[in-house]
């Protein structure tokens, strides 16, 4: 009887664990619409640079200085620039800094104030288009 008792027991415990389990979802009210946030982006722009506007500061080391009176001080000292290239042989936008093996190159940017410097070691740059997003 014991034999008998147990493994129904044992079933009727597992449905109930399963059917405790499956609760129907109850969808409350919509709440109201909250405050109006606001952005941290001070300024969004692209631009393009060509293969002879790269200057040549030493051996397979490019630079390209582009000029922006949004970089104040304070994007500076507290805020962050962003910068993407766009890839022609890919069509697609690649985000800076990046490094795309021993055989083309690495890409990377600094800031001062007024001035964003693009970077490319060991490879000449191509031709290509950036967008650049300040953000304070």
């Amino acid at each position: 009887m014991k034999k008998i008792i147990l493994p129904r027991l044992t079933l009727i415990a597992v449905i109930l664990i399963i059917c405790s389990g499956c609760k129907k979802e109850v969808v409350g009210p919509i709440g109201p619409t909250g405050a109006t946030g606001t952005s941290n982006i001070v300024a969004t722009d692209s631009f393009y640079v060509g293969s002879g506007s790269w200057v040549n500061t030493t051996a397979n080391f490019w630079s390209y200085t582009y000029t922006n009176t949004q970089i104040t001080q304070t994007i500076v000292s507290k805020g962050a620039i962003q910068v993407s290239s766009w890839y022609p042989t890919g069509s697609y936008w690649v985000a800076w800094p990046f490094y795309s093996g021993s055989n083309y190159g690495s890409y990377h940017y600094y800031y001062l104030l007024n001035k964003l410097v693009l970077q490319v070691d060991n490879v000449t740059p191509p031709a290509t288009s950036f967008k650049v997003v300040i953000i304070q």
